[in-house]
């Protein structure tokens, strides 16, 4: 939060560049590019991503939203909303990202 904005351009840049290589590299038929996603490229990920998240949502006006649900043993409950506004996206400590263990 208290980084210069210099150096979280350079971040989301770098951020954006591999993903844009990832991407780019699944559609060749012969990649030429071969990356391994770490533990901490993840965390740094998904730091960036909620930094431009909330930038994007702050103060957002979402429309009203209705709808019915059925409910085991409640039956059908119905239910809307409206004046919403939506301040900003909090992470949690439970909804880290985890890689998968791949055995070779």
């Amino acid at each position: 939060y208290g980084a210069p904005l210099n150096e979280k351009f350079s971040h989301m840049m770098r951020a954006f560049l591999l993903v844009f290589l990832f991407v780019l590299s699944c559609f060749s038929t012969n990649p030429g590019l071969q990356t391994t996603l770490t533990q901490n490229g993840l965390n740094f990920a998904k730091t960036v991503a909620l930094e431009i998240l909330n930038q994007k949502v702050q103060n957002l006006d979402l429309p009203p939203q209705q709808g019915v649900t059925d409910v085991t043993l409640l039956g059908s409950i119905s239910w809307s909303t409206s004046n919403t506004v939506l301040h900003s996206v909090v992470s949690v400590s439970y909804t880290h990202l985890t890689l998968p263990t791949i055995y070779t």
